[in-house]
């Protein structure tokens, strides 16, 4: 059985069972998979010896806000990407207060 992508939101964009395809035809012709926005997540992770965090995401719009801020991937893997950051960097604010979730302070 073939399954024809639904074009939508203009003729870049297509999908196919809840998978967005950027390029709906790459090389060959063959589709080209993107990952869902679930797939789309941001893990970050941090223990209390150490001093750095690592920021994992497979999200490209948290990847292009770290790279914007000048960090640079410590490894990539198809459309996933790993960044190192201090742990003091890890805040959580919600309203006007916010938490050094990780310890220190900047």
């Amino acid at each position: 059985m073939l399954l024809k992508p639904e074009v939508a939101a203009g003729p870049a964009t297509a999908r196919l069972r809840g998978h967005s395809f950027s390029k709906p035809f790459g090389k060959a012709g063959v589709l080209e998979m993107g990952l869902t926005l679930t797939e789309q997540e941001t893990i970050i992770l941090w223990d209390e010896e150490g001093p750095d965090a690592t920021v994992y995401t497979a999200s490209p719009k948290v990847k292009a806000r770290l790279l914007k801020m000048g960090l640079t991937p410590v490894r990539e893997q198809d459309e996933s990407s790993w960044f190192k950051v201090p742990r003091k960097a890890i805040r959580l604010k919600t309203g006007k207060e916010a938490v050094y979730i990780a310890g220190g302070q900047y």
